[in-house]
């Protein structure tokens, strides 16, 4: 069985990456890297170049995050490959994932498999792992691996994200076609959602969760960092991942759930008027994108 990583690389910490590489260099036939546009491409060029087994694609521009995916999975189709892990840059990967993964490629119609998903910096408590597996509706692209035929089958991610929902928007296009998720529950990944900063009563909320065993106060004692193009892309394409997908949605309360993550993103983020700048043309963008996909 050809089995096969691949990562989008945007500016990566270099440092970060190596140990990213290494994490899974030995674990797979084949790392393919696609690079968007980085500022220190040369320095990431360099890195690859301490591997035998890395495949580095170019891109001179950013093209987005599905676009490099694609041109990742697509390679590794062509190549027979039967599997891929897919990773973010930043991502450090469990000495022995791939062979806890390996014990389940033979799930009936599994589409892809996906890690126990964790935030140390967010949560309490580390979940309990035990041995075998759940089916699940969704998962993150970050540590999970890919039946390559299914993504040929189905198709690929898509490119009009590109980024935030690539992989929600996949998950339900292999449902959509009667492939499944599983979540192997021997495999967890610390993965950092997105950048956070402590509120000014975080040792208070921390102190609390810890006491009464509740992860929502671990959560409320930090803020997200989010920069105005990034909750751009959030709002944008919330709104036409939930039309797109509306039939497996339940659509009414999708569009609540979404003015309500709106609402909190621009309270909670400190750049309140960036912020609602963002969203408010984001969902204006998604809007419009929506009304083309009616015509």
């Amino acid at each position: 069985m050809e089995i096969w990583a691949g990562l989008v690389t945007y500016n990566p910490n270099l440092k970060r990456l190596k140990e990213n590489i290494d994490s899974i260099y030995k674990q797979v036939s084949m790392v393919v890297v696609f690079d968007n546009g980085s500022n220190n491409y040369d320095g990431l060029f360099n890195l690859v170049n301490e591997y035998n087994r890395i495949m580095l694609i170019k891109s001179n521009d950013n093209k987005g995050l599905a676009y490099g995916l694609n041109k990742i999975c697509i390679e590794a189709f062509n190549k027979d490959v039967d599997w891929i892990l897919l990773l973010d840059q930043d991502s450090v990967s469990d000495e022995n994932c791939m062979l806890k993964y390996s014990k389940y490629f033979d799930l009936t119609d599994a589409a892809i498999l996906c890690p126990v998903m964790f935030d140390s910096r967010r949560r309490v408590k580390k979940p309990v792992l035990t041995e075998g597996y759940i089916e699940i509706k969704e998962c993150i692209q970050s540590g999970a691996v890919y039946n390559v035929t299914v993504l040929n089958e189905v198709g690929y991610f898509d490119e009009w994200y590109f980024i935030d929902y690539i992989d929600f928007d996949y998950c339900m296009s292999v449902r959509r076609n009667g492939y499944k998720i599983y979540q192997i529950n021997s495999l967890l990944l610390d993965q950092e959602a997105s950048t956070i900063e402590p509120v000014i009563c975080h040792d208070f909320l921390m102190n609390a969760a810890k006491m009464f065993n509740f992860d929502i106060l671990a959560k409320l004692s930090y803020r997200p960092v989010i920069k105005p193009w990034r909750s751009y892309y959030t709002a944008r394409n919330r709104v036409y991942y939930i039309y797109k997908n509306r039939d497996m949605l339940n659509f009414p309360l999708e569009k609540i759930k979404g003015f309500c993550a709106n609402i909190r993103n621009i309270i909670r983020i400190k750049n309140h008027t960036g912020t609602a700048t963002s969203i408010c043309k984001g969902v204006l963008d998604g809007k419009r994108k929506v009304k083309e996909m009616r015509l």
